[in-house]
């Protein structure tokens, strides 16, 4: 890896969050808030001009913004929860990245990166919920899930090519607690071998 420098983050964030008692009806707790991050000399893992290789480098500066809200309910042994995130994350400066295997390179295998280009890996909307169920005092069963809209591919930090499609990953999960201290859980991710 070449030499790094050291990325300095500035960040704003500001929200709300609150609870509904329950009484009859199930207790509601819930948050709202935005929040914007931008990273100077952020590094990234990119790729090398030797085919195969890739290493980490800075990016100059990028931009994650966004909204995050969220409900979590409880009543009995019943709980629930559903949160959703909108992200927008962009380079802030405009760059050359080597990227052989981009079918959009040019000549030396390079692709250009715009100010405003998309970062790779991460969805503009992600919908992340769950349910658990107290069998007895002790075992607990439930499913998580999350879903996400299409991302930018690694390699393609210059948005030329299609995105990922949309996917939804269910997970399930169960626990019971031997003592206090000790807990014996099992976790089954992916139920039905989503791509």
């Amino acid at each position: 890896d070449p030499h790094l420098k050291q990325v300095v983050s500035h960040t704003f964030e500001a929200g709300l969050r609150g609870r509904v008692a329950g009484g009859t009806t199930p207790a509601l707790d819930w948050h709202a808030g935005l929040f914007r991050t931008t990273s100077d000399d952020d590094i990234l893992f990119v790729a090398s001009q030797t085919i195969g290789r890739a290493f980490f480098r800075n990016v100059g500066t990028t931009r994650r913004q966004g909204v995050e809200a969220g409900l979590r309910a409880s009543s009995g042994r019943w709980t629930a929860h559903l949160d959703y995130a909108f992200t927008d994350a962009t380079f802030r400066t405009p760059l050359t990245l080597s990227s052989e295997d981009n079918p959009h390179a040019d000549d030396d295998g390079n692709i250009h990166v715009r100010r405003g280009d998309r970062l790779a890996g991460i969805p503009r909307h992600t919908l992340k919920f769950g349910v658990d169920y107290g069998v007895t005092e002790r075992w607990t069963l439930g499913v998580e899930g999350r879903a996400a809209s299409g991302q930018v591919l690694f390699g393609d930090e210059s948005n030329r090519t299609p995105k990922t499609d949309p996917y939804v990953v269910l997970n399930l999960h169960t626990a019971y607690w031997l003592t206090p201290r000790v807990q014996v859980f099992g976790l089954v991710e992916n139920m039905f071998n989503r791509k």
